[in-house]
C-alpha cells in the first residue's frame, strides 16, 4: 500500500537498510549490465488519483471537525479504492459489506465523528488483537480508542471528544505507518 502524504519513507529506514537494498540491486545485475534506475511512469489516472487526495487532505486538514463522510472517505482512501467507489453511498456500502462500520448506524453525511467512533474502524482495518482488556471485553469503543493510543495511532483524550479534520489526517498517516511496519 503505498501512501502519498505520509513524511515516512517506505524503502530504506536506515543507512544499513539503504546498502542492504543498493546490495540486492547489484546483487540481480549481469556483469556487463550497467546499472540503470527503473523509472515507472505513473498512468495519468492514477496521476489525477494522487491530486484529488491530495487536495481533499490539504482541505481536511482546515475542519475544525471532521465528519461522518470524512472517515468513510479516509477509510475507502486507506485501502486505495476511493477510484472504485467515487461517492459516499457507494464507499459506504463497501465499508458495510467488509464489516468495518457498524451496521446500526445510519449513514450521516454531516455529523461530526467523535473519536471513539473512529477506533472502531480503523483497529478492524489493520486488525490489531489489542491487549488483555480487548480480548476480554471484545472490540467496544473505549477499548478500540485505548488500544490505538497505546500503538500511537491516536493521540490521548477522551474517547467521547470530536475529532478534527487534522487529527484524522495524522490518524490515517499513522495507520498507514503502523501497516507497513505490521505488514499482516
Amino acid at each position: 500500500m503505498t501512501v502519498i502524504i505520509s513524511p515516512v519513507t517506505l524503502y530504506a529506514q536506515t543507512s544499513v537498510d539503504e546498502r542492504r537494498i543498493e546490495e540486492e540491486k547489484r546483487g540481480n545485475l549481469k556483469t556487463t549490465e550497467p546499472q540503470i534506475e527503473e523509472t515507472k511512469e505513473i498512468p495519468a489516472s492514477e496521476s489525477q488519483t494522487r491530486e484529488i487526495r491530495r487536495r481533499y487532505f490539504e482541505e481536511l486538514l482546515a475542519k475544525p471537525r471532521a465528519q461522518y463522510a470524512d472517515l468513510v472517505y479516509v477509510l475507502t482512501a486507506f485501502f486505495g479504492l476511493e477510484k472504485k467507489y467515487p461517492d459516499f453511498a457507494s464507499e459506504y456500502t463497501y465499508l458495510k459489506t467488509i464489516g468495518l462500520i457498524d451496521t446500526s448506524l445510519s449513514p450521516c453525511v454531516a455529523c461530526p465523528v467523535r473519536r471513539a467512533e473512529l477506533a472502531i474502524p480503523f483497529c478492524k482495518a489493520l486488525r490489531i488483537k489489542g491487549g488483555i482488556w480487548l480480548k476480554l471485553f471484545g472490540l467496544t469503543k473505549r477499548y478500540a480508542h485505548k488500544e490505538l493510543v497505546y500503538e500511537r495511532i491516536m493521540f490521548p483524550g477522551s474517547g467521547d471528544e470530536y475529532i478534527s479534520g487534522k487529527e484524522l489526517v495524522i490518524t490515517f498517516i499513522q495507520a498507514a505507518d503502523y501497516w507497513d511496519r505490521h505488514k499482516k
